[in-house]
């Protein structure tokens, strides 16, 4: 084989791979943030984001997009061919930290304010009876 070919056509065809499976995970990122109801603005591929040592085989992003409820949110996500997507962080436009589980706090806190509002009526009949 000649030496030029093989000196071209390696490189060629490692950017090729690569260039390919950027596509690939821009498609999974958007599908999985489409599931949560999210609209995509921006895919940027960080190689050097925070945990790159460890991750085998999977590439990172970040990702601007706007939840379902309206805000935009920042993230760096880490996916392959065959692992899914995983979000790392997740923080507010403005660089406000943001837990992934917001809509969790939400309830709980809805839930502990009715079983406050429960103990106070609980309280009222016992000292209705007596």
């Amino acid at each position: 084989m000649d030496p030029i070919v093989f000196i071209i056509g390696v490189p060629v065809i490692v950017i090729a791979i690569r260039v390919l499976a950027g596509s690939l995970d821009h498609d999974r990122i958007r599908a999985d943030l489409a599931a949560r109801g999210a609209r995509v603005e921006d895919i940027r591929w960080t190689p050097f984001a925070t945990g790159w040592l460890g991750r085998k085989g999977e590439r990172s992003y970040e990702v601007a997009y706007v939840d379902a409820d309206g805000e935009q949110q920042v993230s760096t996500c880490s996916t392959s061919m065959l692992g899914g997507v995983y979000y790392r962080d997740e923080q507010a436009a403005g660089g406000e930290r943001r837990g992934r589980c917001r809509r969790a706090r939400e309830l709980v806190d809805k839930l502990m304010a009715e079983n406050a509002r429960l103990r106070e009526e609980n309280e009222s009949l016992r000292q209705g009876r007596a």
